[in-house]
């Protein structure tokens, strides 16, 4: 628990600082980057390995199984992962200013530290 109180403390009062992206000394996290890292996500394959165990049957084309069960999984996964993008976007705006970014963190370290109350 300690260190938990200890982590929402740093992201309370981290500093909040556009130095390091305005010099270019942080990259952005590019879409090819992101594609690459999936390959790597434990999530990503057990769900894959499980709805192949669980739908593949084994009568039937398994290859247009797998094609229709791969086109629900795009649908699926571009309509939940939209409201996602659509919020970092608006975040990102936001967090440009640096009275929002503090109010941000500050919030954050918060939320984390009140979610400890549960553990006492």
């Amino acid at each position: 628990m300690s260190v938990i109180l200890w982590l929402a403390w740093m992201i309370a009062t981290a500093p909040v600082s556009f130095e390091t992206t305005q010099q270019g000394g942080m990259s952005n996290f590019e879409f090819a980057s992101a594609m690459l890292i999936q390959w790597v996500n434990p999530k990503a394959w057990i769900v894959s390995v499980s709805i192949v165990g669980t739908f593949i049957a084994i009568e039937g084309s398994a290859f247009e199984r797998a094609a229709l069960l791969s086109l629900i999984f795009m649908l699926t996964a571009t309509i939940g992962c939209f409201p996602w993008l659509a919020s970092g976007a608006v975040l990102r705006s936001l967090l440009q200013h640096p009275p929002v970014a503090r109010l941000f963190n500050m919030t954050l370290g918060l939320g984390l530290a009140t979610s400890m109350v549960t553990m006492i």
